[in-house]
């Protein structure tokens, strides 16, 4: 199967969301088979060795082997997210699946997270304006990240910088932590609009959690101000075992 990343689709978000309604995909991306639609999408990390894919690791540390890996080009420890069926259907609750990737997606930007003291410390790390897409590529939350899908005006994505804060002055006794994301574009303004999965690590606020039922992230948009995303706090009890989503969920 050849694996063809596309960056002169990025534009097209509304199309993907008509056309793909089933599961979340950047919209750079293509299908070689269009009329096939996979079961499942999973972030992964490559393990590569030799130039040759070996298996993808999910977040809870399930490996999953492509019968197709040889055509997948992927650098070791590149985090994508993968869309498969299994080749086994018995496998989808073992530590090691056999799967078909259908489609794969490389733009994915691991991202930092921060206990700030202040407002102004958390817009010293960026203050830049990013949509939030919410269909068809959902939010999603795995042991080791908040996953979402961002857009910003670029001509140079890697030129941008993203991280997740906590602002220690903005504490409250509810039982949702609030977090905010700061996008710093380092001066990279432009017409053209990108679109990729931001990863943000989890574990910075471990010492948070406690008492909190839901975390509330907040979200300076280009153009209609602070948008919220309410996920669960990412605890073994909230988390469910995100080896893999339906496509279909």
């Amino acid at each position: 199967m050849n694996i063809i990343n596309q960056k002169i689709m990025k534009r097209i978000l509304l199309f993907a969301a008509m056309v793909l309604p089933l599961f979340a995909t950047s919209c750079n991306k293509h299908l070689d088979h269009p009329d096939i639609y996979p079961d499942y999408y999973s972030f992964v990390t490559a393990e590569v060795k030799d130039g040759a894919l070996q298996r993808f690791y999910t977040d809870d540390g399930r490996s999953l082997v492509a019968e197709n890996g040889s055509n997948i080009k992927i650098a070791d420890n590149q985090r994508a997210v993968i869309y498969f069926d299994l080749v086994n259907k018995e496998d989808k609750d073992k530590e090691d699946a056999l799967i078909r990737v259908i489609d794969i997606d490389m733009d994915v930007v691991v991202a930092k997270s921060a206990i700030v003291a202040d407002e102004n410390a958390a817009k010293a790390l960026g203050d830049n304006g990013t949509s939030v897409n919410l269909s068809p590529n959902r939010p999603q939350i795995t042991s080791k990240y908040f996953n979402i899908y961002l857009g910003f005006n670029s001509s140079k994505p890697e030129k941008h910088e993203f991280t997740m804060a906590y602002i220690e002055s903005t504490a409250n006794d509810t039982k949702i932590l609030d977090l905010t994301v700061c996008h710093n574009d380092n001066g990279d303004s432009s017409a053209n609009e990108w679109w990729t999965w931001v990863s943000f690590p989890v574990d910075e606020f471990a010492s948070l959690y406690e008492g909190k039922d839901k975390v509330r992230i907040n979200i300076k948009t280009r153009m209609s101000g602070i948008q919220t995303i309410e996920l669960p706090v990412p605890t073994a009890s909230n988390v469910k075992r995100a080896s893999f989503f339906p496509t279909n969920e």
